[in-house]
């Protein structure tokens, strides 16, 4: 992509609701995951995973399941 369609690009994002721009970085990183690209994880990274699944693995009823807490969130913003 060429600079200057990179920036009308921006341009145009820019002018988008907070929504919008949302939604757009959602489809965009779903076809990255389509193709089978990842990003590298950095070290911390890799190792606040690793602390997450040790602590579900040791108490695996405490844990809450993303839907609930995106729609706890969601609902309370209303």
């Amino acid at each position: 992509m060429s600079m200057s369609i990179y920036q009308s690009t921006l341009a145009e994002i820019s002018k988008m609701a907070l929504s919008e721009k949302i939604s757009l970085v959602e489809e965009i990183w779903d076809t990255i995951v389509k193709d089978g690209e990842y990003p590298e994880l950095t070290e911390q990274q890799s190792a606040e995973l690793n602390r997450r699944m040790n602590s579900y693995h040791a108490n695996p009823s405490q844990g809450r399941l993303w839907s609930d807490i995106k729609n706890e969130y969601w609902n309370s913003a209303k």
